[in-house]
């Protein structure tokens, strides 16, 4: 059921304050509880936002909200739920019709019954039409991906009898009927988190398994379009990892981001991963970067890469910041970009502007006291930096990778001193900022210097090294 909401508007939360020029951030939210599943770039510099709205946790539509350049509503819809759950997981925008495709779960009244749901919605939000896929279990779909004469399902379905969940692939035509559905039942859990068509006319998806109590490996499947497995692989770089998307770049291959949850004595320790496969599921490289997440990256017009998630902006783990963050091809770092207040931003889904300067990007914005779970909505600029003034902090952390491998700074996390240590003889000078740019220490050394951080409350800090005309920086973190 479509409702328009005019009296509703007033329930919306903006927030923003302009930082450097032609980026802004917007918290947004139609309701108590404020999902979001993807963002789209509309003719006319406006900006689509698909997600989830409701009252209460038991109640939930589909929402939508057309935002202007400078990130205000100006059309908002919600969509079905008013007495049960319609969740979005994920929105596939269908180029072909202007059409919006939502893949997530629905409950229809029915507590702990879930079922995979898809709905097709017009360009004038519309409602066209809704299937439901699955067990009498829990289901739910989490990524849709157009084929031309269809749709492309993945997600998981539950089976009452081992009491876990299986990865599910399916695909439907462009009217939603079944054209064939497989499911992966390796006995433990397993889904499907990201599926995507690549140029040789195959499938590849990428998701969980199961390996024991709790704990996940990275799972990687290839298929045909009719659902044939070619192969399927596990990749378990940490003790406990998950992927979460994959795209097909320029030369062939496969960009896979990944997460990695290992618990400690004080909380979770979190990795975000960046890979590169062959079409054969072949890792060429990999990267780690920890108190990072990773959900989603894409390979720049300029060569680079970046990816979108969380930045753990404390010690305490309780705390993330929505991330941006850019890298050379080969997956060296070359910059970040933070944006949040107290409270939990994860940034999920983004797409690059078509004029090429910047990125819109679409994040969790969750807070406990109040609790409030809103969307963040923001746009940087073209190397996925945003600025903006006590809210966020913009932290290089860039390496060039002929120069910072010839410097050792250790430890990092440090209790109290620091050594910089360089295989070179050039003079080098060093500045120790935080992240709002504050300058604490400033020298210049040859062969090696001791930093004493003893005095200096515990957080992140960036340590700046410059030689021979040629700079780089360094996340350092400072802790008891």
């Amino acid at each position: 059921m479509k409702k328009i909401l005019g009296v509703v508007i007033g329930l919306l939360i903006t927030h923003f304050t302009y930082s450097q020029p032609g980026t802004w951030v917007r918290s947004l939210a139609l309701t108590q509880y404020n999902y979001p599943a993807s963002v789209w770039e509309l003719n006319g510099n406006k900006y689509m936002v698909c997600g989830t709205c409701g009252s209460d946790l038991q109640k939930s539509s589909h929402c939508f909200m057309v935002v202007d350049s400078l990130g205000h509503i100006i059309q908002s819809d919600l969509f079905g739920g008013q007495d049960y759950i319609e969740y979005n997981k994920s929105t596939y925008l269908d180029k072909s019709d202007s059409s919006y495709l939502v893949i997530g779960l629905t409950d229809k009244g029915l507590q702990f019954d879930y079922d995979l749901q898809v709905t097709k919605y017009s360009k004038q939000m519309q409602r066209l039409w809704s299937i439901q896929l699955g067990h009498s279990a829990w289901d739910s779909g989490l990524f849709i991906e157009g084929v031309g004469d269809g749709y492309i399902l993945a997600g998981y379905l539950g089976d009452t009898l081992t009491n876990n969940t299986n990865a599910y692939l399916a695909k439907i035509d462009l009217t939603g009927n079944l054209i064939w559905e497989r499911e992966l039942d390796w006995g433990k859990n397993e889904e499907w988190k990201c599926v995507k068509k690549l140029s040789d006319g195959s499938l590849m998806a990428i998701g969980k398994k199961e390996y024991q109590n709790g704990r996940y490996a990275e799972l990687l499947g290839k298929f045909t379009l009719t659902g044939d497995t070619l192969w399927t692989d596990t990749f378990m770089i940490k003790s406990n990892t998950f992927g979460t998307y994959l795209e097909e770049i320029s030369d062939n291959q496969l960009l896979v981001t990944a997460n990695a949850e290992i618990p400690t004595d004080t909380g979770i320790k979190y990795y975000s991963l960046i890979q590169k496969f062959d079409m054969n599921g072949n890792m060429i490289w990999h990267w780690e970067y920890d108190n990072f997440t990773a959900n989603m990256v894409k390979e720049m017009a300029d060569g680079y890469l970046i990816s979108v998630g969380g930045n753990l902006s404390n010690l305490d783990f309780f705390e993330f910041e929505s991330l941006t963050f850019r890298m050379y091809s080969n997956g060296w770092f070359s910059n970040t970009g933070t944006v949040g207040k107290e409270g939990w931003q994860e940034a999920i889904y983004m797409q690059t502007i078509k004029n090429g300067n910047g990125l819109i990007v679409l994040a969790n914005n969750t807070r406990e006291n109040p609790e409030l779970h809103n969307m963040l909505l923001y746009k940087t600029d073209s190397i996925g930096a945003f600025i903006e003034l006590n809210d966020s902090a913009f932290i290089s952390i860039g390496k060039d990778p002929d120069l910072a491998d010839k410097y050792e700074i250790f430890p990092n996390p440090s209790q109290g001193k620091i050594l910089i240590r360089s295989t070179s003889n050039a003079n080098t000078s060093y500045t120790l900022i935080d992240q709002l740019g504050k300058i604490f220490f400033q020298g210049n050394f040859d062969k090696k210097e001791i930093i004493d951080l003893e005095n200096l409350e515990n957080g992140i800090y960036s340590i700046q090294l410059q030689t021979e005309g040629k700079s780089f920086s360094r996340r350092i973190v400072k802790t008891d």
